[in-house]
């Protein structure tokens, strides 16, 4: 086994206290998850501000805002106020509920720099909060947990989890193992394991014991046939660098498999019949038919060379629900059509660019409800996108003009989409449940910023190539925007001074400024928005200086930056940091 053992850093489970309140009135009978802010009265008079969490069993389950603790208010003897207050909270759930009925789920991760994200659902999570993502899943989805370390190596630790509709995990990783509990105070199990150099096949038969019937995810560089049969009989998901081919995991109960590493050899994969996601790089034309049979794969993601002609026959993934070739080159485009006309139960699907790609098979895939296109995707008369009528996410590029999509908004065809990804400017007023919306700077051909009129419910934006004039614009309509995080990707600024008329602006990641682009960020100092909480900073050519000298700063997270040599002091107060420049 080649990989190196890990200094962890110790982050421990956070310890919330679960206290549950005197009396309350009740008379609901419906579950709603989702989060408000509310001002609940109690007995003599006494007030509690708190984040609606949760209706279950007849209790409320709320944060108190002060101090983020959490309660089970039992509901029989609600204030009149409160009472109306929940009615219309409720009915409000109700209504933006998901069309499929995925579920909202949140995940605490132990630090700001650690990432989630959904494998094959485009746009699932975002954050919420220093240590939280949130996102809406189906159960049976799965979850990717990053976690990053603060050493030198090179492989960090990354878990894959299923998701079976719990309404919050909490996570900590010690000593290479990755725990969870499903309540602030629950029970804690242990669901991950980072394999180390030290961990040979006994080490792992030695915790066998400790792994509970949900089974256990592996994570590693490298991963040998001896390694998946130490576990045997256990259900495993494993994130691996490198395997030598898909044989060395036949004797495994794998429900999950990915690999970083090109496949040296692309066939082994039948009587996998519990494999339910595979994430795969391959080359040489890799035929989909090799995982075409497998029965409960739900999740594929392909990088690399693929075809898709031999894959076209019937029974061909018969469970399949979120497919990703947003990475890969297909051989034969002109069988997508044909193809995806087959995937009758899928749910989310993500495409490349510079594929001309034939939308017309999705007609027949009525469960499509996330959506990420390439460029050169065809959809003649908008046939595909008129079927779709569970749409939640649409991430579109120049394929789509306003004019092609007007008779469908016009129609509600799009109010329930939570993302959106728009080109070309859109009336955004037009998409009531919107909340992170995706636009391309005005100097890239993009929307005019300065023209953006948001409702307060998008509170996500991420904006892509973006210059300091599309920054002024932002500025300038920045009060009557509800903006509580902004992704700026490839950047040609070279401050961020303009974003601090953003009153809710809590959350800030800057990506990929290259050495090229004619603005260059070689300083950023936040002193200008105090609001800030969390900056994110990965990929940045130029920059050298640091001051993150807002107030209000609680985390940070610099990768990939390699010139950077000067941090303010004010950078060794941040408790929750990351910085690697590699």
């Amino acid at each position: 086994m080649m990989t190196v053992s890990p200094k962890a850093k110790l982050v421990t489970i956070w310890r919330h206290t679960i206290a549950l309140s005197c009396v309350l009135m009740g008379l609901f009978s419906m579950i709603a998850e989702a989060s408000d802010v509310h001002t609940f009265s109690g007995p003599n008079g006494l007030k509690l501000e708190a984040e609606v969490l949760d209706f279950v069993d007849g209790n409320v389950v709320i944060r108190r805002v002060t101090d983020r603790q959490q309660f089970e208010l039992p509901a029989n003897r609600l204030a009149p106020a409160d009472v109306e207050f929940m009615k219309a909270w409720l009915n409000a759930r109700e209504a933006s509920a998901h069309p499929l009925g995925w579920k909202t789920v949140r995940i605490h991760v132990p630090m700001f720099a650690d990432e989630v994200e959904a494998p094959g659902i485009p746009a699932a999570f975002r954050r919420v909060d220093v240590h939280t993502w949130e996102a809406e899943l189906p159960e049976g989805a799965w979850i990717l947990v990053s976690i990053y370390r603060q050493d030198d190596e090179k492989f960090s630790p990354a878990f894959l989890l299923p998701y079976d509709g719990q309404r919050e995990w909490f996570l900590s990783y010690e000593n290479n193992r990755l725990s969870r509990s499903n309540e602030p105070q629950g029970r804690v199990e242990l669901v991950g394991l980072f394999v180390g150099s030290k961990d040979d096949s006994a080490a792992l038969k030695a915790i066998k014991g400790d792994v509970t019937e949900q089974g256990i995810a592996l994570t590693s560089e490298f991963l040998s046939s001896e390694d998946f049969s130490a576990l045997g009989g256990k259900a495993i998901s494993a994130v691996v660098g490198e395997i030598k081919s898909f044989k060395e995991a036949s004797d495994a109960k794998l429900r999950a498999l990915r690999m970083d590493d090109v496949m040296r050899e692309s066939t082994g994969l039948s009587g996998w019949d519990e494999l339910e996601l595979l994430d795969v790089r391959c080359s040489g034309g890799w035929p989909l038919a090799e995982c075409a049979s497998l029965e409960a794969l739900t999740t594929l993601i392909v990088d690399g060379d693929v075809t898709l002609s031999s894959s076209i026959k019937d029974g061909a993934f018969s469970a399949l629900k979120h497919l990703s070739l947003v990475e890969a080159g297909i051989d034969d485009p002109d069988s997508f059509r044909d193809f995806t006309a087959q995937l009758v139960e899928l749910n989310s699907l993500t495409l490349p660019d510079d594929h001309p790609l034939h939308l017309g098979g999705l007609v027949s895939c009525p469960e499509v409800t996330a959506l990420d296109l390439g460029n050169e995707c065809g959809d003649p008369e908008t046939q595909a996108l008129a079927t779709m009528e569970n749409l939640t996410t649409l991430l579109m590029k120049r394929n789509y003009r306003p004019a092609d999509l007007q008779p469908l908004i016009t129609q509600g065809h799009f109010d329930k989409l939570r993302t959106l990804r728009d080109y070309q400017g859109l009336s955004f007023a037009s998409f009531p449940q919107l909340r992170d919306l995706h636009v391309k700077g005005n100097e890239d051909e993009g929307v005019d910023l300065g023209t953006l009129k948001l409702p307060k419910n998008v509170t996500h934006l991420r904006v892509r190539n973006p210059n300091l004039d599309d920054l002024a614009a932002l500025g300038e309509i920045g009060a009557g925007l509800g903006v509580q995080s902004l992704t700026l990707t490839f950047p040609s600024i070279a401050d961020i001074d303009a974003l601090a008329t953003l009153p809710s602006l809590s959350w800030l990641t800057i990506e990929d400024q290259l050495s090229t682009l004619e603005q260059k960020m070689e300083t950023l100092d936040t002193a200008a928005l105090p609001s800030l909480r969390g900056l994110s900073l990965l990929r940045l050519q130029n920059l050298t200086t640091l001051k993150p000298t807002g107030r209000m700063l609680k985390a940070l997270s610099v990768r990939s930056c390699s010139e950077l040599s000067r941090t303010d002091p004010s950078v060794e107060q941040i408790a929750d940091k990351v910085i690697l420049k590699r």
